[in-house]
């Protein structure tokens, strides 16, 4: 079930390989057509986020050392959203409340999982 709020979520999704984005930011769509999806292939692209009031959920190519630094995952934060970590780093440490994990190679139902866990949450 997708986020029940009367705006539409934004989900970000920052990462270096484009087509990985793309799968996710398909599986975001089919889960919750009225999500509004950012894709960024430059993570440094935090201006990117400007006008976005939340964040619902972030898929970022960073691992937990570089949250507390790193200007996109703080904004994010900010905005209320949920990190997800898709990195070596990420799988090697256990997550936290601020960020999960979906490991590699990750499946649809493995996006779909942490989506639904979002959701809950939401």
């Amino acid at each position: 079930m997708a986020p029940t709020t009367e705006v539409s979520p934004t989900c970000l999704i920052a990462l270096k390989h484009f087509v990985v984005a793309q799968d996710i930011a398909q599986i975001v769509a089919e889960f919750d057509p009225g999500a509004q999806v950012i894709l960024v292939t430059d993570p440094r692209s935090i201006a990117l986020t400007e006008g976005v009031e939340r964040v619902w959920l972030a898929f970022l190519g960073i691992g937990p050392s570089r949250v507390a630094e790193d200007p996109l995952a703080q904004a994010v934060l900010r905005r209320g959203g949920q990190l997800v970590l898709i990195s070596d780093e990420a799988e090697e440490t256990e997550a936290t409340g601020d960020w999960w994990v979906l490991p590699r190679p990750f499946t649809t139902d493995a996006v779909l999982s942490l989506l639904q866990r979002a959701s809950a949450s939401a």
